[in-house]
């Protein structure tokens, strides 16, 4: 049965040699054992390129017969996937030949598609207004007021600002709800908002997010300020998830409260949620304090408290002497569901045979395995 056994077409290399092995453990070939194994392999095999490429070896044993055979599947495997992304398919039907196109990373809609199926033909951009292609790709140095869009579903992601890039390719994934990720309690406060050189002023309530880094106005809150253009934004908001939004635009307005008045940069995202106003902003509306002469005085602490290993040895003795051993029992919870299997042992080199024996009587004496 041995000596008959071949790898089948779709069989794993893996799969093969494990069936292998179980069948020679019953032929009792001793010392040859390892040589036997690896001829069958060689012979057994399902794959030409392997067979030629073990053949050509020199001085060819079992371990380097294994390693070709795996690394030459996963290579075919690897090889296999990247043929699946080839653009131009061509086929023949009758007596005409077709060629059907396949298109990567559309420069109009930034997804992939066969040719004449762009999601974005016949669609307006919401930022140079120009057809045929989406906000997300659009190349514009320009960017007009936002237009009144109709509320359309979409899917929603929350997560909060952290931090600010500039200079961001046109490509950016673009996410269209701000939030929250979590139930904790939130602050809010309402903030007397007017353009520079205008009287009229608008109430509008931010909620403050000492983690946020830049400034944000939704655009429901946008549309209540009275001829107040966008001026372009490169600017990127990488949000709590580390995915990426892109704002509308940007505007410069005063704020004020609580007889404060300060200028703050505004990044306008189009989102459901409520406009944050970051730490640096709150900060300078004095809505928010950090305390200074308690980080200094807990620093002073921390550095006059120095402890050294020797303390923190001969405090705890107990824990760095013995074995560690737990008290009572515990059970372990086993899925009986699932299908249990068997791995062959594995080979331990002559020399560490008497290491590993002395080792292990040593752990069966501490109680450790049995």
């Amino acid at each position: 049965m041995f000596n008959s056994c071949t790898q089948q077409q779709d069989e794993k290399f893996d799969s093969y040699l494990n069936k292998l092995r179980n069948l020679v453990k019953t032929c009792k070939y001793g010392a040859l054992e390892d040589e036997l194994l690896r001829d069958r392999i060689v012979i057994g095999t399902s794959n030409n390129n392997v067979r030629t490429r073990l053949l050509s070896e020199s001085g060819l044993n079992l371990d380097r017969t294994i390693d070709i055979c795996r690394s030459t599947e996963q290579a075919e495997q690897q090889l296999g996937k990247l043929n699946k992304s080839v653009e131009n398919v061509h086929f023949t039907k009758g007596d005409k030949k077709k060629t059907r196109e396949f298109i990567k990373d559309c420069k109009f809609c930034g997804q992939s598609h066969d040719k004449g199926k762009c999601q974005a033909y016949g669609l307006t951009c919401a930022i140079c207004l120009k057809r045929n292609h989406i906000a997300r790709v659009c190349q514009s140095q320009t960017q007009p007021t936002p237009p009144q869009r109709p509320n359309k579903p979409m899917t929603q992601r929350t997560a909060k600002v952290r931090y600010v890039e500039t200079e961001v390719p046109s490509s950016d994934e673009s996410i269209y709800v701000l939030g929250s990720l979590s139930d904790r309690k939130q602050y809010h406060a309402d903030i007397c908002l007017s353009i520079p050189g205008d009287r009229a002023r608008t109430t509008c309530r931010f909620q403050i997010d000492t983690g946020a880094s830049c400034s944000t106005l939704a655009l429901a809150d946008y549309k209540h300020l009275k001829k107040t253009p966008l001026q372009p934004s490169h600017t990127r908001l990488r949000l709590y998830d580390n995915s990426i939004l892109q704002p509308l635009g940007s505007v410069i307005l005063h704020c004020e409260i609580n007889g404060i008045r300060k200028k703050v940069n505004f990044q306008v995202v189009d989102s459901n949620s409520p406009s944050l106003l970051s730490g640096q902003a709150s900060s300078a509306l004095r809505l928010i304090a950090f305390n200074t002469e308690c980080v200094q005085q807990l620093s002073e602490v921390k550095e006059a408290r120095t402890t050294t290993k020797e303390d923190i040895l001969r405090k705890y003795e107990d824990v760095f002497s013995g074995l560690g051993k737990l008290p009572g029992k515990y059970k372990i919870e086993i899925d009986q569901n699932v299908k249990p299997i068997q791995n062959n042992p594995r080979r331990v080199p002559l020399p560490l045979k008497t290491e590993l024996k002395r080792k292990l009587n040593e752990l069966v004496d501490q109680g450790v395995i049995a």
